[in-house]
């Protein structure tokens, strides 16, 4: 997520689990270019109302090429590394951000088109769920070469089977010769980070839909699904968001009744 440098990770799921995941398109876009200093008239504005419409831009020509089902967006944070200062760049990520929700809201409200869902996506998450056989702590610049390093296990079909088609292809073949230097760094921190929080979330919903089905197929014995949350919570490795613990919260209060209980988990899954 960025102005600079946005990454796009275009991702088909398969009909079946035998088959391997597409990727059509994956990209490093600029929502403002950079002004050009040999021309005096040339100039960048990050205000709300010049902000606005490079958003819509973006957001509409996406939609109208990919005519996706889900669209992930990474939540980005205020501060950094503990920091007590909030960077101008910073709020005009944020303020990026805002504006891509409120842009997918409006013209899914408005019908134009409907027929998608979004979901905010963690970084710490998926960084957990890709990092967490690393026992020891790692610090920024670490995590960003582990992360790397994942996604050219990927690339390379270590870890699961994926095709990666048309431009992202091109892109995948190059992965290995642009590492060198920080910039370079930062060229792939996006691109992977794109592609990590795509995979991870759909880990993360074949892993509910089994989780719902596992459990509404048994019986109304406390203790096996009790059993079934602990497995789907070992499986899952993601984290416990707010909604999440109210959901859990409403489970408990409602273990009496397995009417209530069951519709919990339908607002669950």
């Amino acid at each position: 997520m960025g102005i600079r440098n946005l990454a796009l990770c275009h991702l088909q799921s398969p009909s079946s689990s035998h088959l391997p995941l597409k990727i059509t398109n994956w990209e490093r876009l600029a929502v403002s270019e950079r002004p050009d200093p040999s021309s005096p008239t040339d100039s960048e504005s990050f205000a709300p109302i010049d902000l606005a419409g490079k958003a819509y831009t973006l957001i509409k020509q996406s939609l109208e090429k990919y005519d996706p089902h889900t669209i992930l967006i990474e939540s980005q944070r205020y501060r950094s590394s503990g920091g007590t200062s909030i960077l101008e760049w910073t709020l005009r990520v944020n303020m990026l951000e805002a504006m891509f929700h409120a842009v997918l809201y409006t013209l899914s409200q408005q019908r134009i088109h409907p027929n998608f869902v979004v979901h905010s996506v963690s970084p710490r998450s998926v960084t957990r769920f890709w990092l967490a056989d690393f026992e020891e702590k790692l610090n920024s610049r670490q995590t960003k070469l582990a992360k790397i390093e994942v996604a050219k296990d990927i690339i390379a079909g270590k870890r699961m089977p994926i095709e990666f088609l048309e431009e992202s292809n091109e892109v995948a073949k190059g992965f290995d010769a642009r590492l060198g230097g920080s910039s370079g760094e930062k060229k792939l921190d996006d691109l992977a980070d794109s592609l990590l929080q795509g995979l991870a979330w759909l880990t993360w919903d074949a892993n509910r839909k089994t989780t719902f089905a596992e459990i509404m197929a048994t019986d109304e014995d406390p203790r096996e699904k009790k059993t079934l949350r602990q497995n789907a919570s070992t499986r899952i490795r993601s984290r416990v968001t707010e909604s999440d613990m109210s959901t859990a919260s409403n489970r408990k209060s409602a273990k009496k009744d397995p009417t209530v209980r069951r519709k919990k988990l339908c607002e669950l899954f």
